[in-house]
Formats: structure tokens, C-alpha cells, sequence
């Protein structure tokens, strides 16, 4: 009954098209009358939702007599949906009553984020200019919108965006950073801004990968024309693909894949490939996924990467926007009709109202660019064939290029949980033992040289936490060395070699329901562990263990552990 009440809304909307873009559809007064004559608020729900669903990506349209008054009365519904559905509604109209209260909604910070994210998808929508100061106030600190608004400043030609962004992007995580840079090639006034800041390494040349270097050498503009021919190696063509093809697979071996590093692999692929394609669980889903392709077959990997338009569908071929406000859009086209054109690009998908659309070209050739290999070194590519080659998730190598990715503050994006028992609040972790097993807290990345830093409170009676020193799960158990907080002995540094760990120091008790800074730092073969400051110990790095992957135990029923200002540096 929802689905059709939905579909009837849409297809008589789009069924009566009216001649001009700023006039309401006849139908909608049909629809009106059918709202006007419900009192069940799923029904309203579903009818709005239809309308709103149709009506994507138009404006400014002139609202039938009716609506005002229908309007305050469904704005006293007790459904939450019904309310939010007519504000939608009420921003395509032009309301001003509405576009404040959107804006309301999207700043309010006690706000379901859902519905934080429709309101700002709405205010985008209507160009809403004051809604840009809210877009800067809120992506000035880690948040849940702080993407989000990231990616709402490319809506805006304003001379703040770009020393914004370019200003925030070292202390942004991976999608973060994706968000800046596609709001930096969003126009050519910001495109110069970009290449300002790569010449400056405000922004590292590293992070800009194949498809955002093609982006950028799209635009039609003497100074970023002369600024690729002055950095060719970013611009890398190949002439003789096959013969490329062939000279890697004499490379590629079974045994060079196989000695090859997955961990800086999925590093490789994060930095290259993840901005397309989906591997096991990361990634972003623009181009085919190839989680379930042939990734063992080097033959079939190298054509497809090297040669990516020698077969290409109508689905990936790139298609270019411009608009009718400067921005230039690179992506796939997923949906076109009379009101808008949506296009899946590298931040995500855009909707493009038609009115907005300047000129559309199809282009021949793949989203996909030809050098991606040929921008790694020799070192570089048997370890991104071993990760593609991998049959399971592997941890992502940490660097100082993807440091800030460690832990957002937000949630447990690229960690692994025991159980519910881990939540966060206002950026602290916190979580509750059992009797059973060790809760656990194990992060997706792993490192070699690092300083991991955070502050730790433990309470309960003979409550424990355990935290990796150095060291990570092999086939056979953990090997490395532990730091234990709590418990009725003082700290202690264990070693695990075998199944049963041998202590290797003892520290100072912990006194219970007190913050503790534990500081972690790792150099070379030296290990050294400082808590509340001081050096607790110095410890050898294990041969069996040259890198760790950073994670926290609890031990105990009626334990519990908070975690707080968690962060790791990273050597380049």
C-alpha cells in the first residue's frame, strides 16, 4: 500500500510536466485534496514522500492556493515524517518559514543525524545562502556532519570555501579529505586554489589520485593547463599498453606477489583504487566491485587496469557536467528525467536540477585512468597484487598519510568490536566487561614505527585493561607485549611468545577511577611505555612481532573502561 501510494504521488507529477519550469504540476492539486482529506498520518507520509520524490531536484515553484493552509495544519501532525516531509515540501515552494526551519534542524546538534542530513540535502537544494555560515561553523570541528558539510561548501562559489577547506585538510580523515578535494575541483577558481596548496604541501601531492588529476586537467583554464605541463608525472599516458602488460606479468610472479607486503597494499588501494571500487569492506561502489572478481588471474588484473577502455560499458563511461554556477561535475549518470540529472561522482551522489545545467558531455572513454600502475614505484607493485591477491580483510599499513584515520571520534569506522558493549559519547569510548570473555577493541590498522597516545580511566573491583604494546594476532595466538592496568597488582608488561604469557616487568598500581595518560612510543627496536609521564619501562622489539595492530581488552564483570583524546602519530 506504501509503494503504491508513493508511485501514484510520482507518476502523476511527472505525467502532467508543466510547461514551465517554475509552475507546479496540475496534479498537485489532486494530491492536495488527497492529503487535505486524510487524517492517518502514514497515509499523509507516504503521499508527501511521493511528491517530494518527484519533485526532486526542482525549486522555487509556485505553491497551489491550497498549500499554505494544508501546510499548517500537517506542521501540528504528531509524525515526526509528516512534519519533515512538509518542510521539504515547503523548501521546494521557496517557504521561508521553511528554510528556517531547515536551517534550525540542520544546526541543531541534538538532532537525529538522519534528519540533520535531509534538512541540509534540502537547504543545498534551494541554494540557500545563509545556510553557508552554518557549513562552516560546523565543519570547523570532528563531528557527524562535518562531512557532510564539507561536501555542501562545493555548492557555494565563495571566496571563504577554499583557504577554509585547504586550511582544515591535515586534520581530516581519508573521506574527509576526499570531500575537500572534490569541493576544490568543484570550479576552476578553487581548482587554482588546489594547485596553490599542492605547490605549497599545504596539501600532499600524494593524496591526489589518477581520477581527480584527470578532473583537474579537465578544466579549459591557461594557468592549471600550464601548471599539469609543469608536473608531467602526474599526467602519465601509456603508448604501448600491451607491451606494458607483458613486462609486468614477467615481474608479477607467484613468488614476488606472495612476498609482497598486503598490508602497505590496501594502503596502495585505499590511496588509488578505493575511490571506485570495493574490496572486501572499504571502498566506495562508483565503479564495479571486485570483491568477487578474478584477483588471482594477473592477466586479467593488469588488462582491466591498464587497458580499462578496451571494453567499456555505457554504465562507466565518464560523463561531465557543467553548471549553470561554474561548477564542473565529473561522474556517472544514475538517473536522468525532466527535473534533474543525478550523477554519481568521487564525493558521492549529486543531483543536478535541470534548470541548473549548463552543458552535459559523454565522454569515450572510462572513469577509470590509465596509469594507476604506472604511478607506483617497482617496490610498490607486487604489494598492491598481494593485497588484490589476499582471500580475507587485511589491516591497512598506517602512515602519516592516513594517521588521522585511526579514530575519528565518532564512531568505530576501521575498528573491530567484541560486542555492543563499546559505545561512544562526545568522542570518548567507553565500555563493560563480563564474566565470560574479554570485551575487545582491535583496530583495522597496523604500524611499524608509531607513538600511540590516550588517556584511560578503569572502576569496578578487580577490573583489568589490557592494551597491545607491540605486537598482533598470528595463526597461532598473539605474539608481542601487553600493558596490564588494574586488576590488585601493579601494572604489569607481559610477553607473549607461547600460549601462556610471561611478565616481563612491574610498573606502579593504578589507582581505580582515575584518568591515566598512556603514552606508547615505538622507534626501531626500542619500545618504551610512559604512564601519567613517566617511563615505566623499555622494552626490545620482538622478532616475531615488527609490527603492531593497536588494540584494548577489559576484563570482568562490573569492569568498565573509558577511552579518551585517543590518537597515533605515524612515520611517513
Amino acid at each position: 500500500m506504501m509503494r503504491r501510494a508513493i508511485l501514484l504521488a510520482a507518476s502523476l507529477i511527472l505525467a502532467l510536466a508543466p510547461l514551465r519550469a517554475e509552475e507546479a504540476p496540475p496534479a498537485l492539486k489532486f494530491l492536495m485534496e488527497a492529503l487535505d482529506g486524510s487524517e492517518d498520518a502514514e497515509t499523509q507520509a507516504n503521499l508527501l514522500r511521493g511528491i517530494n520524490k518527484a519533485l526532486e531536484g526542482r525549486r522555487g515553484l509556485t505553491a497551489p492556493p491550497e498549500w499554505e493552509a494544508l501546510a499548517a495544519k500537517l506542521s501540528k501532525s504528531e509524525s515526526a515524517e509528516v512534519r519533515e516531509q512538509v518542510q521539504t515540501l515547503g523548501v521546494t515552494f521557496g517557504s521561508s518559514g521553511a528554510l528556517a526551519g531547515m536551517r534550525k534542524a540542520f544546526a541543531d546538534p541534538n538532532a537525529e543525524r538522519g534528519a540533520r542530513e535531509k534538512a541540509l540535502e534540502s537547504l543545498l537544494a534551494a541554494k540557500d545562502k545563509e545556510t553557508l555560515p552554518l557549513l562552516l561553523d560546523i565543519a570547523k570541528a570532528p563531528g557527524p556532519l562535518r562531512r557532510a558539510s564539507l561536501r555542501g561548501l562545493s555548492s557555494y562559489d565563495d571566496p571563504r570555501v577554499p583557504p577554509f577547506v585547504i586550511g582544515a585538510y591535515a586534520v581530516l580523515d581519508s573521506e574527509e579529505k576526499q570531500e575537500v578535494l572534490a569541493t576544490l575541483l568543484a570550479r576552476a577558481t578553487s581548482a587554482k586554489a588546489l594547485i596553490a596548496a599542492l605547490d605549497a604541501k599545504a596539501i600532499p601531492p600524494a593524496d591526489l589520485a589518477a581520477p581527480q588529476i584527470r578532473q583537474l586537467a579537465g578544466f579549459k583554464d591557461a594557468q592549471i593547463v600550464d601548471w599539469l605541463r609543469a608536473h608531467p608525472a602526474l599526467t602519465i599516458a601509456i603508448s604501448n599498453k600491451q607491451g606494458e602488460i607483458a613486462r609486468l606479468k614477467t615481474v608479477l610472479t607467484p613468488e614476488t606477489i606472495k612476498a609482497g607486503d598486503a598490508n602497505r597494499g590496501r594502503a596502495l588501494f585505499a590511496q588509488s583504487c578505493a575511490l571506485c571500487h570495493r574490496l572486501f569492506d572499504a571502498g566506495a561502489d562508483l565503479g564495479p566491485e571486485i570483491t568477487g572478481a578474478n584477483r588471482t588471474d594477473v592477466d586479467y588484473l593488469l588488462q582491466n587496469i591498464l587497458d580499462p577502455n578496451a571494453l567499456i560499458g555505457k554504465d562507466y563511461q565518464s560523463t561531465t557536467i557543467e553548471t549553470t554556477d561554474g561548477r564542473i561535475l565529473v561522474g556517472l549518470v544514475r538517473g536522468d528525467d525532466a527535473n534533474a540529472i543525478t550523477l554519481k561522482t568521487l564525493a558521492g551522489a549529486t543531483i543536478v536540477p535541470r534548470g541548473d545545467v549548463k552543458n552535459v558531455t559523454v565522454s569515450e572513454v572510462s572513469m577509470m585512468p590509465e596509469g594507476l600502475i604506472s604511478a607506483l614505484t617497482p617496490e610498490q607493485v607486487p604489494d598492491l597484487f598481494a593485497y588484490l591477491a589476499s582471500p580475507r580483510q587485511v589491516p591497512v599499513l598506517g602512515t602519516s598519510l592516513n594517521a588521522a584515520d585511526f579514530f575519528n571520534g565518532r564512531d568505530f569506522t576501521r575498528w573491530k568490536i567484541s560486542s555492543d558493549a563499546w559505545s561512544i559519547a562526545d568522542g570518548v569510548i567507553l565500555a563493560r566487561g563480563n564474566a565470560q570473555r574479554p570485551e575487545s577493541l582491535v583496530s583495522e590498522m597496523i604500524a611499524a614505527d608509531f607513538k600511540l597516545s590516550a588517556q584511560i580511566k578503569i572502576t569496578g573491583a578487580n577490573a583489568v585493561a589490557e592494551i597491545v604494546v607491540r605486537g598482533s594476532d598470528q595463526a597461532d595466538g598473539f605474539r608481542g607485549v601487553s600493558l596490564s592496568l588494574g586488576g590488585s597488582s601493579p601494572s604489569n608488561i607481559w610477553i607473549y611468545k607461547a600460549a601462556k604469557p610471561q611478565p616481563a616487568a612491574n610498573g606502579t598500581a593504578i589507582e581505580a577511577g582515575k584518568w591515566i595518560a598512556c603514552e606508547i612510543e615505538s622507534r626501531g627496536a626500542k619500545t618504551t611505555v610512559r604512564l601519567n609521564g613517566r617511563a615505566t619501562v623499555e622494552i626490545p622489539t620482538l622478532e616475531t612481532a615488527p609490527r603492531t595492530v593497536p588494540a584494548f581488552y577489559i576484563f570482568g564483570e562490573g569492569a568498565e573502561v573509558a577511552l579518551k583524546d585517543l590518537t597515533i602519530e605515524l612515520a611517513p
